[in-house]
């Protein structure tokens, strides 16, 4: 059954109230219990606006030299991987090191300049390295009011792992308005066969009007009320796991859109934001000082602003309840821990942020991984790992036996080929005799046809599987014997046979050697 996303559109002060549907392929059973999957989500402005020609940096998803501007000459092939290839080697806090998979992107060109070649550069790097990654983006096409920096927001998920199930476009970019339309996407797991709050999360893309301007900071202010007022018409009455993502521009905390997203007071309705950074969303914080070095998200070549975000409902933040929740600690810019100098640059010598975080042996080392930053945008990727419930879904009980018919004693040898990964077999093999094992073997002595039966669980639930007459025992042939009172002596010589034969025996045949014969016992 093929999976679908819906792209809807809404104008500043909208409302949707559709229902949200989900197709996917059915797996069988039924979800119960369950455990938590890790997601890499990223946010970044990837500065490919058409000012820069509208395809992607040298640097994002294939080398960059080093050296000169930003330009869409690469230094080497896809294959080699870039940035984004990068994040993918990272290991956070105790989590492995995984693929992206959500990448939040601003100042793209459209989906066809900029977004299909990352696209296809991921899908091609992965292929290549032999990694479960698939790629594909938001068919929402969002707008923006054009100009340096204007370029409209987009979405790229991994298929393997999350599913789109929605995009909608919040607001209409104006002179009065936002300077780009918000982008709005729902997603839960691949293979969810059911929807519910749980396994459900949005996540917001915005990029701000930039400029510190009375006109720039007031149509900040109604980016981030058109976005907080638009989370009040989501499902769950403010319980939906929401992520704010995108470039703030912001310098401090103090600014009023910055307050609107994770302030309690200053908007009364929607979905109150918390920056794991400032997580009182205290006032007063300026992000231009030198002494929160590692913050700063921009530029890579001049390090000094705090300008990329993911901000997020404070049921993700602290993880209540069940549903999206961040993993603490694992919230960073990527390729920035704070050994910059000010007004440094990435691939300043003093750039220790990658130098132990990566994988072994990786595909593309912390030093290429500066370099890439350096060319691939003025920005930096903001990075952060989220687990969400993965259901575990009911066994369905199966087996097979072999031999299932023989004289006794018989030996079957079961395989246990249930779906939905059991944890523990519960089997009864119809002659009184049990086993917990997996796939056991089972003798049995006495003749019968026996009735076998498997339930098969795990923390999802469990599954009974009974073959009605599966086992068909038969009564073993005798071992044929006898003795002779005599053995010899003169002719005409009289012998007496006694069988001694073993086992049931309901019929006889002798035959004397001189072509006489008897059927008697």
């Amino acid at each position: 059954m093929k999976k679908t996303e819906v792209v809807r559109a809404i104008v500043a002060g909208g409302v949707w109230a559709g229902t949200v549907f989900c197709m996917v392929c059915a797996m069988g059973g039924t979800a119960s219990a369950q455990t938590n999957q890790t997601l890499r989500i990223v946010t970044y402005n990837i500065q490919a606006d058409s000012t820069y020609g509208g395809a992607p940096l040298a640097g994002l998803i294939c080398p960059f030299s080093g050296t000169g501007t930003y330009t869409n000459s690469c230094s080497g092939s896809v294959t080699n991987g870039g940035v984004l290839e990068g994040i993918g080697q990272e290991i956070l806090s105790d989590n492995l090191a995984q693929p992206i998979d959500i990448l939040a992107l601003q100042e793209t060109t459209n989906n066809s300049t900029t977004v299909q070649p990352i696209l296809d550069g991921l899908n091609t790097f992965y292929a290549a390295h032999g990694v479960s990654a698939w790629y594909a983006m938001s068919m929402l096409q969002l707008t923006s009011t054009g100009g340096t920096g204007g370029g409209p927001n987009a979405m790229v998920y991994n298929t393997n792992t999350v599913h789109l199930i929605e995009s909608v476009g919040v607001g209409a970019p104006s002179g009065s308005g936002e300077a780009r339309q918000v982008g709005r996407y729902l997603f839960t797991l691949a293979g969810i066969t059911t929807t519910n709050a749980s396994n459900v999360f949005y996540v917001y893309v915005s990029h701000y009007k930039d400029g510190t301007d009375s006109t720039s900071l007031t149509r900040r202010g109604i980016e981030a009320g058109i976005i907080r007022s638009n989370s009040a018409s989501l499902p769950g009455n403010g319980t939906a796991h929401v992520l704010y993502v995108g470039d703030y521009n912001l310098g401090s905390s103090s600014e009023n859109s910055y307050q609107v997203i994770v302030g309690s007071t200053i908007v009364t309705n929607g979905i109150q934001g918390v920056d794991p950074f400032n997580t009182s969303g205290a006032s007063g914080v300026d992000w231009t000082l030198n002494s929160l070095l590692n913050e700063k998200t921009e530029s890579c070549r001049s390090l000094q602003y705090r300008d990329d975000f993911q901000i997020m409902s404070s049921n993700v933040c602290y993880g209540v309840g069940s549903g999206l929740t961040y993993v603490p600690g694992t919230y960073h810019t990527f390729g920035n821990n704070g050994t910059v100098p000010y007004r440094n640059s990435v691939i300043n010598g003093n750039n220790t942020s990658l130098n132990t975080n990566l994988v072994a042996n990786p595909w593309i080392s912390a030093a290429q991984c500066y370099t890439n930053i350096y060319g691939a945008s003025d920005h930096q990727a903001v990075v952060a790992d989220y687990t969400i419930p993965l259901p575990v879904y009911t066994p369905v009980a199966s087996f097979t036996a072999s031999p299932t018919n023989g004289a006794a004693p018989l030996t079957v040898n079961f395989t246990d080929t249930s779906l939905n990964s059991p944890t523990s077999w519960a089997w009864t093999f119809g002659d009184a005799g049990t086993s917990t094992l997996q796939s056991p073997s089972h003798a049995y002595t006495t003749a019968g046809v026996y009735t076998v039966t498997l339930i098969a669980s795990n923390t999802g639930g469990s599954s009974t599987n009974t073959q009605v007459n599966l086992i068909t025992v038969l009564t073993p042939p005798p071992v044929a014997s006898f003795t002779a009172s005599a053995t010899n002596g003169a002719a005409p010589l009289t012998v007496s046979f006694t069988d001694t034969s073993s086992g049931s025996v309901t019929g006889w045949a002798w035959a004397f050697g001189d072509g006489n014969t008897s059927v008697s016992a």
